[in-house]
């Protein structure tokens, strides 16, 4: 059987999925480039349409913070318009 990624997850989630502190989160497992980058926080949301996943589409902080509502809500609204450019495409 195949090893779920972090990935995998958060399509799966199909929901928004917020972190304040990613390495004392059990959600995910920290990589070298988080760590190098300095990654704390974030915010990610699925690309879709109704029929597509085209991918994710995330915010990242150096700082430990807590996404608001209204911060997800905005991230979202961007990624439907990139799921709609997309659908256009085809």
């Amino acid at each position: 059987m195949a090893k779920e990624t972090d990935i995998s997850k958060l399509l799966k989630a199909d929901q928004p999925v917020r972190f304040i502190d990613i390495c004392n989160d059990h959600r995910f497992k920290t990589d070298e480039a988080s760590n190098r980058l300095g990654v704390k926080s974030g915010v990610v949301v699925s690309v879709k349409d109704r029929e597509n996943i085209y991918g994710l589409l995330s915010v990242l902080s150096r700082d430990s913070r807590e996404f608001t509502d209204d911060d997800v809500e905005f991230l979202q609204t961007v990624a439907n318009v990139v799921a709609v450019l997309k659908e256009r495409e085809r």
